[in-house]
């Protein structure tokens, strides 16, 4: 491949030289992680009070695609060689719980108030904003993402013996806030530059891309402050009514101080032994998910590969709009609803033989007005109204819409058979089968806005649909088999995902990928009672996913499919020292 400009119709001598491994890392990407947590009660008698929480810290490197020398978005006299931007994410992570607990007439109670938070500071090194030209920096703080949520509940619960039944008598209440911020990044990480590459040298004129390459930083605009508050209260009763039926009845009301609102949710369940090793099981309910803070304020731009106009492998720079924005707004945005749903269980558990039991379960979800985000909207059409509202016209956009409602279809089987191998330990050994299939059954109509611009423009289109029905496999398969015999522990397990489809806008840019096998294997040793060491592999046999059809073979980039259900990062050792007191 040629990596440099032609020197007056000739190679540069540098193509003889210069490293052509560009794309690397295709292991598992570097990442620092420190957690400490803590966990302790104290029983006065009556009451008792306890606490738990964790905090962590981590580090991650997240390199991204190569810019070469022959690219109007390289400046030479920073890298004369290319480079390959990379991100460092610095997130912080705080949880911590605190209550009571007791008793009063009989009565059982529990009150506790969390909070938690996550911080998330990200910076970018090694890249350049090209619109900037030579003054640009090398290094950028790109922005912070944060949120946190208070939450307080009253658990109350008590049973009651009504002769020749049991009843389980449960209520109670929550508050939760919840809040999540954006803060914006240094003005040189989005900057809006003016440099043009001057005469007699390649791309002479041209304006690269603005912001930041790879990740331009979050802009004023973007930052934002949103909170909500909600309160919800509930009650379940659990009866059972004979020695062979149970059955289940719960309700919950909530209500949001955004335009998310109030709901009434409810769940029946029912369970009736047949005999001593066969019981039928059932349950029907309806469930309701107020759009997250960050779906209706996320704001963000990345570059990622698409196909645009049937070609392949196109690196874009798309922006992640908020619902609220005028320029999303003027694309066809509306305002977020809650999403609602409809489920319906039923299966059977078998004990047939001693140490043996096997459940089956089929299931039916139905959701109403499912949030997810728009196709990647991109052309002329669309940086005409992105510049208009004063955004850089090198931008594509999407955005998260209720777009959608679905169906699920699936059945789970899990089977699990423990046997006493008396002086040499315990044997388990778990096996377990998923079929689910989603089916979109409603798509909503084309917003005027978008159909104003043009008929190739879809809010959801084909490629999108396929994210959400064949872009995973239908089929699961785990195995599983541990060996626990005095001081040591042999864990090992099989997983085999099934074939999928990755669909494009273009049926003939549809590819498919075959089932693979995966296997991870750890062996523990308690040194001590409270010291234990182990050793793992994660992909044992370090398995990838089969290979796309069509990548960008200059760089190496999107080689492999990334809805892969096991990721395309291959095989990984560790070793870990575990301390308890």
């Amino acid at each position: 491949m040629q990596l440099f400009p032609l020197i007056n119709g000739a190679r540069d001598p540098r193509e003889a030289t210069i490293d052509r491994l560009v794309t690397r890392n295709y292991g598992q990407l570097p990442q620092t992680n420190t957690t400490v947590g803590l966990n302790g009660e104290y029983d006065f008698g009556k009451i008792a009070v306890y606490g738990f929480g964790t905090w962590s810290k981590r580090e991650s490197d997240l390199p991204f695609t190569y810019r070469t020398p022959n690219n109007v978005n390289t400046t030479p006299a920073l890298y004369p060689l290319g480079y390959r931007p990379n991100e460092v994410v610095n997130e912080d992570d705080f949880e911590l719980t605190a209550g009571m607990k007791g008793d009063i007439g009989g009565w059982d109670w529990d009150l506790s108030t969390g909070y938690g938070k996550n911080k998330a500071v990200l910076n970018t090194s090694n890249t350049e904003n090209a619109s900037l030209g030579p003054a640009s920096p090398t290094t950028f703080y790109v922005g912070t993402l944060q949120s946190d949520e208070v939450t307080s509940n009253l658990d109350v619960t008590r049973g009651f013996d009504l002769g020749g039944s049991q009843l389980q008598v449960s209520f109670g209440a929550q508050y939760r806030r919840e809040g999540y911020k954006i803060l914006a990044g240094e003005p040189a990480s989005y900057a809006e530059g003016l440099y043009r590459a001057p005469a007699g040298q390649p791309f002479a004129g041209v304006a690269p891309q603005t912001g930041a390459q790879a990740t331009p930083g979050f802009r004023p605009a973007d930052a934002s402050t949103s909170h909500r508050d909600s309160e919800a209260v509930y009650g379940e009763l659990g009866w059972d009514a004979t020695e062979k039926l149970f059955i289940g009845a719960a309700a919950r009301y909530e209500n949001y101080s955004d335009s998310s609102g109030d709901t009434l949710t409810g769940k029946l369940t029912a369970r009736y032994e047949v005999s001593d090793w066969l019981s039928l099981r059932g349950a029907i309910s309806n469930g309701f998910r107020a759009p997250g803070l960050a779906q209706q304020n996320y704001a963000a731009t990345s570059s990622q590969f698409r196909t645009v106009n049937g070609v392949p492998n196109q690196l874009l720079l798309i922006k992640t709009l908020p619902v609220s924005a005028p320029e999303a707004v003027a694309l066809g945005a509306k305002p977020l609803t809650p999403e609602k749903s409809k489920n319906i269980s039923a299966g059977f558990t078998l004990q047939p033989l001693d140490g043996l039991d096997i459940t089956v379960d089929g299931y039916q979800i139905e959701v109403d007005n499912r949030i997810a985000i728009t196709s990647t909207l991109t052309g002329t059409a669309v940086s005409n109204i992105l510049i208009s509202k004063g955004l850089s016209g090198d931008l594509s956009a999407q955005y998260y819409t209720n777009a959608i409602d679905t169906r699920t279809r699936g059945i789970d089987v899990v089977g699990t058979y423990r046997y006493d191998l008396g002086d040499w330990g315990k044997l388990r050994a778990n096996a377990g089968f998923n079929y689910g299939k989603t089916t979109i059954q409603n798509i909503i109509p084309n917003p005027p806005e978008l159909t104003a611009l043009g008929s190739s423009f879809v809010l959801f289109g084909r490629g999108s649909q396929g994210f959400l029905t064949t872009s995973f496999p239908k089929t699961k398969v785990a195995l599983g088999l541990n060996w626990d015999w005095n001081k040591l522990n042999v864990n090992l397990r099989s997983t085999r995902y099934g074939k999928y489809t990755v669909i494009a806008d273009l049926p003939a840019q549809d590819r498919s990928y075959g089932a693979k096998w995966i296997t991870d294997l750890e062996v523990s040793y308690k040194v001590l009672d409270s010291v234990t060491l182990a050793a793992g592999a994660n992909n044992l046999f370090n398995e990838y996913p089969d290979k796309n059809g069509i990548y960008n073979a200059a760089l190496g980039s999107g080689q492999f499919p990334g809805t892969s259900p096991f990721g395309f990062t291959g095989g990984s050792w560790y070793a870990r020292v575990q301390y308890t007191f």
